[in-house]
């Protein structure tokens, strides 16, 4: 029940999907506070179940305290998870502490050492698959190379074009961490490694997956969503004005529906924690009804396509060809 807007924006959620979803079971973990707060037509839906938990986790504490709390929301969702009492699990609660849950109760795939979050972005010819976005402040080259390989089967891409997010696309630009990355995504014939990408060209779409470390990902990743907001506002304020901007605004209104649906930041709400044995999916603190609603169809979509069983196959494929000293 974690989130800056609370239960209710999640419940809305559920109602949403259980409503398109005709097969979907739902486990909703949360205090006796968000079940008070549950609508009637959830808590008596034939598909929907409570876990009661004794406490919830702070945006405030330290990630490894929900060690500690393991009654509480976070902790009893990654658990159902990793007891095969659930397919896929959805918070929208601290991220650190999600990726602290995730990695003991879960675990990490073989070939993976940490868990990187993985979100698509909308660019002009589709999308691309952003990656890290915040799980791993510091990271190194070989981890840089996980990241890549785990999010060329995410992309579904025949041939998966990767690039490394730097401030320059001259080789000598970037420092030891992208130099030593790049050298080794250049060895790997198992996918496309298009070298250098910069942050204004991320929305192109000439790549299929970015990748960067975390503390770089989450910087570009809120700084793209507050451009995207400003935009929105700044374009209502032009069209309001005056009469004639209401005017123009009316008449150009089809035209910005449909950019606003192709770039809204909550249509693309939803971020898994690639590497983990099971589908982890991270909704955005400040997500609403819509922008949650998402966030459980990429759960279910994961679930489906059994992505982490996809991702241990290409990382053993890969292990096993380094070890025969065959090119990868």
């Amino acid at each position: 029940m974690g989130g800056d807007l609370g239960p209710r924006a999640v419940f809305l959620a559920c109602e949403k999907a259980l409503s398109r979803f005709p097969s979907l079971e739902l486990l909703l973990v949360g205090t006796s506070h968000g079940q008070s707060l549950l609508p009637a037509n959830l808590r008596t839906h034939t598909r929907c179940d409570w876990l009661m938990a004794d406490a919830e986790i702070s945006p405030a504490l330290k990630p490894t305290e929900v060690l500690r709390q393991r009654k509480s929301s976070m902790w009893l969702a990654v658990e159902s998870l990793a007891l095969g009492h659930s397919v896929a699990c959805v918070s929208g609660g601290n991220t650190g502490a999600l990726m602290v849950a995730g990695k003991r109760l879960l675990g990490m795939l073989p070939g993976v050492e940490r868990p990187a979050i993985c979100q698509r972005w909308p660019t002009r010819q589709g999308q691309t698959w952003v990656l890290d976005l915040g799980a791993n402040i510091e990271a190194s080259p070989l981890l840089l190379v996980q990241f890549a390989r785990m999010g060329a089967v995410v992309s579904g891409a025949a041939s998966p074009r990767v690039a490394l997010l730097n401030i320059g696309t001259e080789p000598n630009k970037g420092g030891e961490l992208l130099s030593g990355a790049a050298k080794l995504l250049g060895e790997l014939q198992s996918l496309q490694y298009a070298g250098f990408i910069e942050p204004n060209h991320m929305l192109d779409g000439n790549v299929d997956v970015v990748v960067t470390d975390g503390f770089t990902g989450n910087i570009a990743l809120k700084a793209s969503e507050g451009a995207a907001v400003f935009l929105v506002e700044q374009l209502r304020a032009a069209f309001s004005a005056t009469w004639y901007g209401k005017l123009v605004g009316q008449l150009a209104k089809p035209v910005l529906l449909k950019w606003r649906k192709k770039f809204d930041p909550a249509r693309y709400n939803g971020a898994s924690f690639l590497g983990l044995t099971r589908p982890l999916i991270k909704s955005h603190g400040s997500a609403d009804s819509a922008a949650f609603f998402n966030a459980i169809c990429v759960a279910i979509q994961q679930a489906e396509q059994g992505l982490p069983a996809k991702l241990v196959a290409n990382l053993v494929e890969h292990v096993g060809a380094a070890e025969a000293g065959e090119p990868s």
